[in-house]
């Protein structure tokens, strides 16, 4: 597992790198469309960013598990104070690149496939709760 990345928008930080709670933000362009709050499906969102130096699209090629993307939303007056979160949004195989730019949509999970209950309860499992 590679190390993470930690990108902020240069639109907002007159192009300088953001620390936030110990982490420095490289400061990159890109555009998110945020994730969606739709009942019937998980949360969808789209990233696209530049492919000036191809390095992410040689990193895309080469991962075997698509990548896993957390989008926070931070103020540069504060920026130790996360406003909204998205966790665990995973790059779905429809990403696309180009000499330009790479962008694909990104998923949440899908709760609706899990098991309800995750477990059992039962003594020889817990004894102490019986």
């Amino acid at each position: 597992m590679s190390p993470p990345l930690f990108f902020a928008s240069p639109e907002r930080l007159n192009g300088e790198n953001l620390l936030s709670r110990g982490e420095i933000y490289h400061a990159s362009y890109f555009d998110v469309i945020l994730p969606d709050d739709s009942g019937d499906r998980p949360p969808q969102a789209n990233l696209q960013f530049p492919n000036v130096e191809r390095e992410m699209t040689a990193l895309l090629e080469s991962s075997l598990i698509p990548p896993t993307v957390l989008i926070e939303l931070v103020l540069a007056s504060a920026p130790d104070h996360v406003e909204i979160e998205f966790p665990r949004l995973q790059l779905q195989p429809g990403t696309k690149y180009n000499a330009q730019n790479v962008s694909g949509p990104l998923l949440g999970r899908r709760t609706s496939r899990e098991g309800f209950p995750k477990g059992i309860i039962c003594p020889s499992y817990f004894p102490g709760a019986f």
